[in-house]
């Protein structure tokens, strides 16, 4: 997160649930080939980071994981 810290925070992490839940919800346990052209973790991360962008400008990055010891980050 970024952000100009008010009331000791920059976002309230029940505003950060409410955004992020949606996109999660959208995509898990989905046939992700219904959503992407290729499915790899890096395009997935990259949707789902422009999804949460759409709606805050706090969320600077995703990091989205495949497996244990694999994954991908994304910034803008």
């Amino acid at each position: 997160m970024e952000g100009e810290v008010k009331d000791g925070m920059v976002i309230d992490f029940e505003d950060m649930k409410n955004i992020v839940d949606p996109v999660i919800e959208k995509y898990d346990h989905s046939y992700l080939n219904d959503f992407f052209e290729k499915p790899t973790v890096e395009n997935i991360a990259a949707k789902i980071l422009l999804e949460i962008q759409k709606k805050t400008d706090k969320i600077v990055s995703v990091k989205l994981w495949e497996g244990r010891n694999n994954y991908a980050e994304v910034l803008p």
